[in-house]
């Protein structure tokens, strides 16, 4: 690389990071539905039409803004986990707990990564997706230490069954890859974890848009009673 390429990344990088953090404050003040590119253009001092070399347009630059959120708050919920030492069950607890935390000290950002359903990408490399598979490999992880009780699979209506065995076989597939220990999984036990799922973050979600402000002031306990469930310590 020559040294006039190697000073356009960095200005292009530069640029980026500028960029992200105008959108991601425009975001936090205003709400997404303030950010166009003329809005970040002028903040940055740059004419608009030079913004299309790093975003495709208000969706881009939003994009953009929810890639980097994910990114420190993926970060957050990996040292959160690690921190927690080699249990399994204390490892998901505290990713569901900094999770929480996060999200109460940032959540114009927290909408912005999950509140924003039409504008996620649709693969399943989209941000939201990539912060799920941390607390299901982790969920996995205590599965296979420890597994919880689970109903067996003919129990479950077959609707239930027949709409859960692909999403059960991605997570056989994830374990292999993330070296958890897991030979089987069933049905049942596939459907314990994304009922965990939806029940953690729904709680965090409620809280953070105030709707378990008439019941509660704080939501802990709540979360506390759910974890204390998942792994088996209520």
């Amino acid at each position: 690389m020559n040294e006039g390429t190697g000073r356009r990344q960095q200005h292009r990088q530069e640029m980026l990071a500028e960029i992200v953090a105008t959108t991601r404050d425009i975001v936090v003040a205003d709400g997404p539905g303030a950010v166009t590119i003329a809005a970040v253009a002028g903040r940055i001092g740059v004419t608009p039409p030079a913004l299309y070399r790093y975003a495709d347009g208000r969706e881009g630059l939003l994009g953009l803004a929810r890639e980097a959120v994910a990114e420190e708050l993926t970060n957050e919920l990996l040292k959160a986990q690690e921190s927690a030492g080699d249990s399994p069950a204390e490892q998901v607890v505290a990713v569901c707990r900094q999770l929480r935390d996060w999200a109460l000290r940032h959540r114009a950002e927290f909408g912005l990564l999950f509140g924003m359903l039409t504008a996620l990408p649709s693969d399943q490399h989209s941000a939201a997706m990539r912060l799920a598979r941390i607390f299901e490999e982790g969920v996995l992880r205590q599965f296979a230490a420890r597994p919880f009780p689970v109903p067996a699979d003919e129990d479950l209506p077959e609707r239930l069954r027949t709409g859960l065995s692909a999403y059960r076989e991605r997570l056989l597939v994830r374990a292999s890859e993330a070296g958890i220990p897991l030979t089987s999984l069933s049905v049942a036990a596939t459907a314990a974890l994304l009922d965990y799922w939806t029940r953690v973050y729904g709680l965090i979600s409620m809280e953070v848009y105030g709707q378990l402000a008439h019941a509660v002031h704080d939501g802990a306990p709540l979360l506390d009673a759910v974890l204390a469930q998942l792994t088996g310590s209520d």
